[in-house]
């Protein structure tokens, strides 16, 4: 329950969106680490579940809603698994449907708005990123450290 309060009071909560099969990515976990060390609350589905998890069935459509309503930006990483991720569109739609901020980071080279037609659809006119070598993670962190949040 303690991280669930922490989530609801920290008004820096980032919800960072990418495909299971790419949860071990380097560059995904090694953001994670940055910006939680420049006090960023990072909430993921992994550990989103976690906190759910203790919670019955009744409760869980609330706490979702809490931890969208509270988050303040959505950090969508796209690969060639965001194509066929069922629960990363989950998150997706759940972002559209809070209207929040997003930034999309593409994990994947052969994945960018300019040269995927599924990912030009899902970014249309939003900040995107690429984010698949030390250049680009720098980029990142540079672009979410300097956000006004």
């Amino acid at each position: 329950m303690g991280a669930s309060n922490s989530l609801i009071n920290n008004s820096k909560n980032i919800y960072l969106s990418y495909p299971k099969k790419n949860k071990d990515n380097l560059y995904i976990n090694s953001l994670q680490q940055k910006l939680s060390e420049k006090k960023f609350y990072v909430i993921n589905s992994e550990n989103s579940s976690e906190l759910l998890d203790h919670l019955d069935a009744n409760k869980i459509s609330e706490s979702v809603g809490n931890i969208l309503e509270r988050t303040i930006y959505f950090v969508i990483c796209i690969s060639e698994e965001t194509i066929s991720s069922y629960h990363q569109t989950i998150e997706i739609n759940n972002c559209f449907e809070y209207n929040k901020e997003l930034l999309y980071l593409i994990i994947d080279k052969s994945c960018t708005p300019e040269n995927n037609r599924f990912v030009n659809s899902l970014v249309k006119n939003k900040k995107w990123l690429r984010f698949y070598n030390d250049e680009h993670f720098d980029d990142c962190l540079d672009y979410l450290s300097s956000l006004n949040l």
